[in-house]
Formats: structure tokens, sequence, C-alpha cells
């Protein structure tokens, strides 16, 4: 799939903000007083629907991708380092990998990291 281009979506939204300047005065004979209110729920509707079609077609725009990369990045050389020390004598004394039981305190640790993380994106 191609990318909607920038002059398409920015025509839709200007069509659609003409539109909605243009309402009341169709809704104006038929709602009287209402007018206003049904152009707000409209409105609403209306510009709630592009912003969530703005939203999907660029959804990594709406992600922390980067750090999300960034604590994958940190955790795969932490378990790359932990391999090496072990594959290599460390000071696990060159146990198999299936003997390594890894550091509680870190393992904590990762996991407040990772929970702070979380707990800013949700």
């Amino acid at each position: 799939l191609s990318p909607i281009p920038m002059a398409y979506v920015k025509q839709t939204t200007r069509f659609l903000f003409l539109y909605l300047i243009l309402l009341p005065l169709g809704l104006l004979q038929e709602l009287g007083a209402g007018t206003m209110l049904a152009e707000q729920l409209i409105a609403f509707a209306l510009l709630g629907i592009e912003n969530v079609a703005a939203l999907l077609e660029e959804p990594f725009l709406a992600l922390p991708i980067d750090q999300i990369c960034a604590i994958t990045a940190r955790d795969s050389q932490a378990l790359r380092n932990d391999w090496d020390r072990l594959s290599f004598g460390g000071s696990s004394q060159g146990l198999p990998w299936y003997a390594f039981k890894p550091d509680a305190a870190v393992l904590s640790q990762k996991m407040v990291a990772a929970e702070e993380v979380e707990m800013q994106y949700t």
C-alpha cells in the first residue's frame, strides 16, 4: 500500500471544513434553534473520523518508536553480554546457557524502567 498524497489529504480536509461552514445554511429551516447543536454534533463526528483516518494512514507517527527501539537494543545488548560471559568463561565458569540464573536486582531494574516508559505512553 502506498501512502495517500499530502495534497489529497489537505484537499479533503479543506472540503470537510467548507461543508461544515455551509451546513448551518441547509439546516436552519429544518431545525431552527437546534441548528447549532446539530452542527456541533456533526462537526465533532466528521472531524473525529478525519483525525482517525489521518492516524491510520501514518500509525508510526503516534507511537514512541525511538524509545521502543532503544529499550529493545539495550535489552538485546544485555542478553548478548550475558551470553558472551557464559560462553567464554566469565564469572559463570563456562556453564551452559540453561544453567544461567540472571541477577534479580538487574531484572527488577529493567522491569521498572520498562514500566516507566509504558506508563508515559498509556
